[in-house]
Parts: C-alpha cells; structure tokens; sequence
C-alpha cells in the first residue's frame, strides 16, 4: 500500500504489529512499527507507533528502551495537542510511561506523568481513571515526604465527587486512608471519631471492606481508653461476619482469600472478647469462650479456654 501510494497503511502495519504481540512476539512487532516510524502516513501514525512501539518494548522487558518511546511519544503529543483527542491511546502511553518511572524507582516521574490525568488533562479521561490517578498522586506524594499535599489532593478527589466509590467500597478506603494521613497518633480522639462515622456510614456495612475499618476502630478505642466501646465493635464486626460471610464468599473474585480474611477477622475480635475485654465489659467474654472453644483442636488450648470461662462465670 505504501509502495502504490495508498492512504490508510498506517492501519495495516498496526494490524500486523498487534498481530506479533497478541501471538507472543513483542520484538517482532517492534520491527513492524519502526518500519512504519520511517514513513509515517500521518501524524496519527507517527504517535500511534510510537505509542505501540514503547508498550512492546516493556513487554518484551526493555524497560528503558520502552520509556525512550513513551517519552517521545509524550513529546510528539505536547507539540500536537491535537492528538489527545485521542484518548485511549494518549492515556495507554502515560500508563506505559509511568510504570517505566515505577519499575525505575523515579517516584518523582511518576508523579510528573500521574498529574497529566489527576490534573493537567483531567477533562479529557472518565471520572474512575480521574479518581483513580488522584489516588495514585497522593499515594506518590506520601511516599515522598509531601503527607500534607497527599491529604490535600485525596480531600480534594472527596469532596468533588460525592458519589464516587460508594457503591463498590472504594470511597471508604479512601477515607480510611485519608483519616491515617491526617491523624498519626493513635490517642487522637479525632481518629477513632471519624472511623467512627465511616464504620456507621450507610451502606457501608454490606461491603466487606468495612471489616478493616472496624478493625482500626477497635484499636483506636482501646488505644484512647474507650474500652467499652471497643468490646462493642468487636462484637459488632463478629455479628456482622455471620450475617454476610456467605454473600461475601459467594461474590469475592478470591474465595480462599475472603474465608482466610474472615476467618482472621473473626478470631481475632472472639480473642479480643475472650481474653482483654475488662472486668465489667465482659457481657460477651461467654458466648466468645464458646465459640472459641467449639472450634478449638489442641487439648492444651480448648483446655485454657475452658478455665477462662469458669473464672468469668463463676461456674466452681
């Protein structure tokens, strides 16, 4: 097509490319696109193989020659603005570009390519790619020291988008996160206050990623001196496991994983109230023996178990 002088080749040699790489052949497909780099049709072209060129390269695991690609192709894209209107493949490159920087440990470029979606270009990408490289920023920018522009860019992502993440659970692990940036001392009343409103949010009961709120919430409590409010939680986070543990296995992508978590969940507030719940809060310490013991195979241990409960009931 090109030797007759025929438009649209460009088309031709990005099938051919994608061909090689979907059949396991990344450098092939490399070659394919440098072939098309000495004659582009287009500019389009010239992006679009470039942009092929640097996610091949990475597959192929040449991270640096990957990242020379994707920076060209980032420099083809700043001097043509136009090509952003093409926004799958503008966002593909500075995923390409970012995970270079990652793999090259330049927390600092990969915050330079991360703002091109939380903030330069934000009009340009759907609001779950926006949020999500906003979580990404401030993730980059705690690790770099910068705590307080990480609380500043995730209060930012909360409170324009209200609604984001509510439903699938990743609103609340944003404020949760969000609470620990700001409140780095386990005492503060602050702390336990917000996961607090978090823990009783609605909705977020149904999601399992509450568990992990509950959990902080727990230790917040005790850490400040609220005892008893902590031996509610964990009696709470066991009545809310048994009331969801099946729709949550039933509906988790990693079933071995959510019975493990549930499970470690589980015995870990049955222990709390078997064990550290403080003379006067011990109204779930039985039924916690119980359950414990039910489940308990080594003599030694249902023994123990057995002694604790005669001590809490009094039983001679």
């Amino acid at each position: 097509m090109r030797a007759a002088g025929q438009a649209g080749y460009g088309d031709a040699y990005r099938l051919a490319a994608a061909t090689f790489s979907w059949a396991g052949l990344p450098m092939e497909a490399v070659a394919v696109v440098e072939e098309l780099l000495t004659e582009p049709g287009s500019d389009f072209d010239r992006f679009g193989a470039m942009r092929m060129k640097s996610q091949y390269l990475l597959a192929a695991g040449r991270q640096e020659e990957a990242w020379g690609a994707a920076s060209e192709a980032l420099a083809l894209v700043d001097a043509q603005p136009e090509l952003k209107r093409f926004n799958a493949s503008y966002l593909t490159v500075i995923y390409i570009a970012a995970n270079c920087r990652t793999l090259a440990n330049d927390t600092a470029g990969e915050l330079a390519l991360v703002e091109r979606i939380a903030v330069t270009d934000r009009s340009r990408f759907d609001l779950d790619v926006v949020a999500s490289a906003m979580v990404r920023k401030a993730s980059l920018q705690e690790h770099r020291g910068d705590r307080e522009g990480a609380i500043e860019t995730t209060q930012e992502l909360l409170d324009t988008n209200p609604t984001w993440g509510v439903q699938d659970g990743r609103r609340m692990n944003v404020e949760l996160n969000q609470l620990k940036r700001r409140f780095t001392d386990p005492v503060d009343p602050g702390l336990a206050a917000g996961l607090a409103g978090i823990w009783n949010a609605p909705g977020n009961r149904s999601l399992e990623g509450v568990l992990y709120v509950g959990h902080e919430l727990r230790q917040a409590l005790a850490s400040s001196g609220n005892t008893a409010g902590a031996v509610a939680v964990a009696r709470e986070m066991v009545d809310l496991i048994d009331a969801n543990k099946a729709g949550w296995i039933a509906e988790s992508g990693d079933s071995a994983r959510t019975v493990a978590s549930l499970w470690q969940f589980e015995v870990e507030n049955l222990e709390y109230l078997a064990w550290s719940a403080p003379e006067g809060l011990q109204t779930h310490t039985p039924w916690a023996l119980g359950r414990l013991i039910e489940r308990a195979t080594n003599p030694g241990r249902r023994q123990s178990l057995f002694i604790r409960l005669l001590r809490v009931t009094g039983t001679p």
